[in-house]
């Protein structure tokens, strides 16, 4: 990671609520819909219809799932697509609250577009900048990147990948909505801070699971597949002819 600097908060100017609304997916997949939990959602409790707890974590398998013990049996928990979703609520809650912590890079990453994509992303460079990415030009081929969210925290690679896939899918900034923008660069920008395979603690894993039943959809993605599987009991018997 290149940034060294403190993190310094920006303050984008006050824009007009946008409805909720179906949007594109950056890797083309199914729209999703980004709503708050409704009452038929939410337990007496307050908590998810999905939380079943109390939870006890029992481990990881290959790396990638997250097995807990509660009252209904073996829940399995995708860390990727989990850690996806808390990220991307997190970020547009600071889009929403106009409150992007940014991280300044002391030395800027220079990333190589063809002409077209570097020239359409460069007409987001003011809107991205309220996102927290500072993007400006280095030359017909090559842009400039001086600043990040500091939640995100890329490394110089993902960053890069980033900004090549952003350049892909972004059009005339005066035909998206202000919602549509914020939901199209969370979504991309969280797909690629979040790398499977890593290895986490008991206590990550349990501070994850708590993280995601405070989301409003904590049993999907951003882009709509499921972060949990329950597996009750009854199946586990069956599979041993009980």
């Amino acid at each position: 990671m290149r940034e060294t600097e403190e993190p310094v908060g920006y303050v984008a100017r006050p824009v007009a609520p946008a409805p909720a609304e179906e949007i594109p997916s950056p890797d083309l997949q199914s729209p999703v819909r980004e709503e708050a939990p409704s009452a038929a959602d939410l337990t007496a409790a307050g908590e998810p219809a999905w939380y079943q707890g109390p939870y006890h974590y029992l481990g990881q398998l290959q790396k990638s799932y997250l097995l807990f013990e509660n009252p209904l049996g073996l829940v399995l928990i995708d860390q990727h697509a989990a850690q996806e979703r808390v990220l991307f609520e997190h970020y547009l809650d600071a889009f929403d609250k106009r409150d992007v912590k940014v991280q300044k890079l002391l030395f800027p990453i220079h990333v190589d577009l063809p002409p077209s994509n570097a020239e359409t992303l460069l007409s987001w460079a003011d809107w991205l900048k309220t996102a927290g990415f500072e993007v400006e030009p280095f030359s017909a081929r090559t842009v400039l990147v001086r600043s990040m969210p500091h939640m995100i925290r890329f490394k110089e690679d993902d960053m890069k990948e980033f900004i090549v896939s952003l350049s892909q899918v972004v059009g005339d900034p005066s035909k998206s909505t202000e919602g549509l923008k914020r939901k199209m660069v969370a979504m991309l920008a969280c797909k690629k801070a979040i790398k499977a395979h890593d290895q986490i603690s008991a206590a990550e894993a349990e501070g994850l699971l708590e993280n995601m039943k405070k989301c409003k959809d904590g049993m999907h993605c951003p882009h709509g597949r499921p972060c949990v599987a329950q597996l009750k009991m009854k199946d586990v018997d069956k599979l041993f002819g009980r």
